[in-house]
């Protein structure tokens, strides 16, 4: 009878660097398709879709990794849960971003007034600005409960920028959504920001507090310096994205007050993120 050997220690620690590295290609073909796919405006709906998906993929695929299977059910249904209800009362009643509403005709059908996938967007910008909060404020370590406000709040704005640098394209110019009663900002609400700051601030203060106090290692960060740059490099996307009007030559009031606020409101906590990777010692994959 023929005999199955058990690998070896150093053939185990070889099959799992393979793992993480094929793992780290795929994750970065993803983020390079979601940036190619930019610089096209007019796509067919399965492609917008595929498109709409691709964040999404990169962080489930990022966050198992880094936290694990179990970290990553749980702090991505705390975002999409959270996000959602607060989509749906303040779509039906106007109290927490403005008084605004999704047309059926672009967005497909409604779940309480909301496309059902929407949620997903807070999720894939979410992780990348809790991961940028962490490395701004150098939080990559275990997690205490001293930490569960200053990392919240400083992702919450980061979210909060994010919108500034989309919001009266994706509205003012495109009507996915509609503001009734118009705004000060490009014809969206002063209201709807607070709202964003209140939405984000709530479900990163519930996932903060997790991990803090059940998370594995309590949240602690064990990557190499090029997976800690994945998250930062999906936020830059997301200013590219912003900024997309503008490069295609839509020269309009609009398009370049969105540039600038992607190239300058976000591109300080990109640059400052980015800079503090190098205070990061490095660590090598975990075996």
């Amino acid at each position: 009878m023929p005999t199955t050997s058990t690998p070896t220690i150093p053939t185990r620690i070889h099959n799992r660097l393979a793992l993480h590295s094929i793992g780290q290609s795929v994750r970065l073909a993803l983020l390079l398709l979601y940036l190619l796919a930019q610089f096209f405006a007019d796509l067919p709906p399965w492609l917008n879709l595929l498109v709409f998906l691709l964040p999404v993929v990169f962080v489930v695929l990022h966050s198992i990794q880094n936290f694990g299977r179990r970290n990553t059910l749980i702090t991505f249904a705390i975002i999409f849960v959270v996000s959602f209800a607060f989509e749906a009362v303040g779509t039906n009643t106007g109290l927490i971003y403005g008084a605004y509403y999704y047309p059926e005709a672009l967005n497909g059908p409604l779940l309480f007034g909301i496309p059902p996938l929407l949620p997903l967007v807070y999720v894939s910008l979410g992780y990348a600005a809790y991961w940028m909060a962490r490395l701004l404020l150098g939080r990559l370590g275990r997690l205490q409960w001293s930490d569960v406000l200053p990392l919240s709040v400083v992702a919450a704005f980061l979210m909060v920028l994010w919108d500034l640098s989309i919001d009266p394209t994706q509205s003012t110019v495109l009507s996915h959504y509609i503001w009734i009663h118009g705004g000060a900002y490009f014809g969206v609400p002063f209201q709807n920001f607070v709202g964003w700051f209140a939405a984000g601030l709530t479900f990163f203060l519930l996932v903060s507090a997790y991990f803090v106090r059940f998370g594995r290692r309590a949240g602690q960060v064990r990557a190499p310096r090029s997976v800690l740059a994945e998250p930062i490099l999906l936020y830059t996307i997301a200013a590219v994205a912003a900024a997309m009007p503008l490069i295609r030559a839509d020269v309009t009031a609009i398009s370049q007050s969105m540039t600038l606020i992607a190239l300058f409101g976000m591109g300080l906590p990109i640059l400052v993120a980015t800079l503090r990777l190098r205070e990061v010692r490095e660590r090598p994959v975990r075996r």
